[in-house]
């Protein structure tokens, strides 16, 4: 007997799409920031326009999930995110390009929320953990565009780049479209409708906490990470997409045996473990004096920040009330609130201070990680 589908095969392509489109913005930051003539502190204020542009539409995209169905959804935004990105390349200045990013921001985290509800989707129809598999295809996807840049698209004028990924990502849209689970065969949760603006309450609040520092540290590492490499340790442009490619390697690997991991040993464990790694990747990066040993440190912080999401984001699936759109969105809003914070604590840190002790800082948010896995119901259910 043919087992019932779970949309799964959907699933990763939309999170290794998404990945993909996001990483090929990431790689070329060093040199929008070169061509534009940005200071760290102007960088950051930019890039906050990104996470800004996410946050704002959180609680439509939730509605529009739980309402015609999250995987739906997430095609729209991959589209807009495609079609958006060459953009980003024909930007004049900081102003228009930081106008931009907030679209390709709304579209990219909109997905990002939406993807995340179809995967709780998927876990549910079969039945065990598939959102470290989900998010290892988000890491595959951003390992790709990394490693493609390092074999020489970093070389290429930036709106080539870019309109080479745009024409990539709607490719993956139409096989993905293809493979979607119906809306009719959806989960359509309890009827009720998503809030505006959905906010973690009850043991949603430490999940979001959680989420928030991780965010913030995943986005320091992916989108400062090759501009620490290039402008403080005076790395080849290679070694800058080199940045990108061993973090979100480190992350991609451990993701796609994690539900695994997580099986094996539980959610807390995992988190705990992954929490410590954070703390040694984010010292021995921002006390590094070459290129070579940074690459370590930021590989370590990858791997560490590995299972963060996706046990965060299973953990939301689990405790929520209604369509899983809303709480998703509720851990989101707060996952974002961190890559808000991010760039601009590194961009003003590493002005007054350096990059360096910006990297090395992050080595607080592991602690803080490490020290919220420990409480119990945090990351999986308290035994009876």
């Amino acid at each position: 007997m043919q087992s019932e589908p779970t949309g799964l095969r959907a699933a990763l392509i939309l999170f290794a799409g998404n990945g993909a489109l996001f990483g090929v913005w990431v790689v070329r930051i060093p040199d929008i920031k070169l061509a534009l003539g940005l200071s760290e502190a102007h960088l950051g204020l930019v890039l906050l326009a990104a996470a800004a542009g996410a946050v704002t539409t959180f609680g439509l995209s939730a509605r529009a999930a739980d309402h015609w169905g999250a995987g739906r959804v997430s095609l729209v935004f991959c589209v807009a995110m495609a079609l958006i990105l060459p953009l980003l390349a024909l930007m004049p200045s900081a102003l228009t390009l930081a106008a931009t990013l907030f679209l390709f921001g709304a579209a990219g985290g909109s997905m990002d929320l939406t993807m995340n509800a179809y995967g709780t989707e998927v876990e549910r129809r079969a039945k065990r953990s598939r959102m470290a598999l989900l998010h290892g295809a988000w890491s595959v996807g951003m390992a790709s565009s990394a490693g493609v840049a390092y074999l020489g698209a970093a070389r290429l004028p930036t709106l080539t780049h870019f309109t080479i990924g745009a024409i990539l990502g709607l490719i993956a849209c139409a096989i993905a479209g293809w493979l979607i689970i119906s809306p009719r065969r959806q989960p359509g949760g309890s009827g009720k409708r998503s809030a505006l603006i959905a906010l973690p309450r009850g043991p949603l609040i430490g999940v979001g906490i959680i989420t928030g520092i991780a965010f913030m540290t995943e986005g320091a590492g992916m989108e400062w990470g090759g501009v620490y490499i290039r402008q403080t340790l005076g790395g080849t442009v290679e070694q800058g997409a080199l940045a990108l490619l061993v973090l979100s390697g480190g992350v991609m690997a451990i993701r796609l045996v994690g539900d695994t991991i997580i099986e094996r040993i539980g959610a807390a464990r995992a988190a705990q473990g992954c929490a410590a790694l954070v703390i040694v990747g984010a010292l021995i990066t921002g006390l590094s004096v070459s290129p070579a040993l940074a690459l370590v440190g930021l590989a370590l912080l990858g791997v560490g920040l590995s299972l963060m999401a996706p046990i965060c984001f299973s953990r939301a699936g689990q405790l929520a009330e209604s369509g899983s759109g809303e709480a998703v969105a509720a851990v989101s809003l707060t996952g974002y609130g961190g890559i808000l914070l991010g760039p601009v604590v590194m961009g003003l840190s590493g002005e007054a201070f350096g990059l360096n002790a910006s990297f090395a800082l992050l080595a607080l948010g592991g602690a803080a990680l490490l020290l919220l896995a420990r409480r119990k119901g945090s990351l999986s259910p308290v035994a009876a």
